[in-house]
């Protein structure tokens, strides 16, 4: 099986691989500042005095309060991969069972989860996730369950596309006729046949979920303070960008830039990785 995948990489197009390495590069670096960075770095010190500029002592400069803005930056990549954890963890969980068991039912049950999930899906995820946070109020779990709701049709579209493709082959016939129940035909068959497709969905969730969470915490809907967060540190920095302080919120906003990239490129990888394999 090593070989296989060693022969099947190295047949690949060297722009592919570049892709998907630049993609998992920068995954793996934002998850070592999120394990590591509180070992090494304090987000909570005044260290100097407010706002000052990028330093040779303070690269990406200070903040309002005088803390150093590349302890916050690092620290707060736990923070926002946590909530994005958590929105992706929910609407994985929830968009593939859904979409897996109406898909695969048909009938009424799937038109009518179907025009749900359309109107649903016809609606931006920050303002879904902004709706559902007002009413949930701030905090990192409630900021995960929001944009968690918000993504939701985008896994159910891709399961139930799924689904509808498999359950019409001949060995989902032959179960069926043998007896096995719909339990058994969805865990054993239908899943299996849609996980490719759900690992790309994972990673383009994940952006999804950090550009929702940077729009949160800008607006006061996301991580509060002091906890560092990139969106919310964005915010707190917003009134101080007419008076020529650019460095807060520049920053934060590349380190948004950089995730959403990473998950972007990582899952664009993955797809055409899977995809020229289906082909093969």
């Amino acid at each position: 099986m090593r070989r296989s995948l060693v022969s099947f990489l190295s047949k690949q197009p060297k722009d592919r691989l570049f892709q998907l390495g630049i993609g998992a590069g920068l995954v793996i670096a934002l998850l070592v500042m999120a394990v590591l960075g509180p070992y090494f770095f304090d987000p909570y010190s005044l260290v100097t005095a407010p706002f000052q500029p990028p330093s040779a002592q303070h690269p990406a400069g200070t903040d309002v309060l005088g803390r150093d803005i590349l302890s916050r930056l690092i620290i707060g990549t736990r923070q926002t991969l946590t909530v994005a954890g958590i929105a992706v963890l929910i609407a994985t969980t929830a968009g593939t069972i859904l979409g897996i068991l109406v898909g695969y039912l048909g009938g009424n049950a799937d038109r009518l989860a179907s025009v749900i999930m359309d109107g649903w899906y016809s609606l931006p995820d920050l303002v879904v996730a902004l709706l559902i946070s007002v009413v949930l109020g701030p905090g990192a779990v409630n900021a995960g369950l929001a944009i968690g709701l918000a993504l939701i049709p985008q896994f159910f579209r891709v399961m139930r596309s799924d689904a509808l493709s498999v359950k019409s082959a001949t060995y989902i016939e032959a179960e069926r006729i043998m007896g096995a129940n719909t339990l058994w035909i969805l865990f054993r068959h239908l899943l299996p046949a849609a996980l490719p497709s759900l690992f790309v969905m994972v990673t383009i969730g994940l952006a999804r979920s950090v550009l929702t969470i940077g729009g949160l915490g800008f607006l006061g809907l996301g991580v509060p303070p002091p906890t560092p967060e990139w969106g919310s540190d964005m915010g707190a920095a917003k009134s101080a960008i007419l008076s020529g302080v650019w460095w807060p919120t520049t920053f934060a906003g590349f380190m948004i830039f950089i995730a959403v990239l990473g998950f972007n490129q990582l899952g664009s990888g993955l797809n055409s990785l899977i995809n020229s394999r289906r082909t093969s």
